[in-house]
């Protein structure tokens, strides 16, 4: 069980375009360019990690420390962040790319942060 937690935090680094290979993404319906898809897959990944985490520990498969939960904890803030910015991006409130990359990077971060603590690498 716990691999498989392990394998739900890292695809997310897996589904992020961000290495040299090049790929043709399948469009997001209703994305106004390349980043905001990606943006939006990201989030879906984190969101899909969190909720799986989150069954596993609500259903006692899995035991958190202390430490782990804190790290957690700001995983959950650390998307509300980004997904709030992703929401303005998306709806053209603002353009600051800047911004959401940097909110996409300190997600994706603390999940490696974690993924490191349940014995990923």
């Amino acid at each position: 069980m716990r691999k498989k937690i392990i394998l739900a935090l890292l695809s997310v680094f897996l589904a992020l375009p961000l290495g040299c290979v090049k790929h043709v993404q399948v469009p997001i319906p209703g994305q106004i360019n390349t980043f905001d898809g990606t943006s939006y897959r990201t989030l879906m990944d984190a969101q899909a990690a969190i909720q799986s985490v989150r069954a596993n520990v609500t259903s006692g498969q899995l035991v958190i420390s202390p430490a782990q939960k804190k790290v957690f904890n700001q995983i959950i803030v650390d998307y509300n962040t980004t997904e709030a910015l992703w929401h303005a991006y998306h709806a053209g409130a603002t353009s600051d790319a800047t911004a959401l990359t940097a909110a996409i990077q300190s997600l994706v971060a603390d999940i490696s942060t974690i993924a490191t603590q349940f014995g990923g690498k």
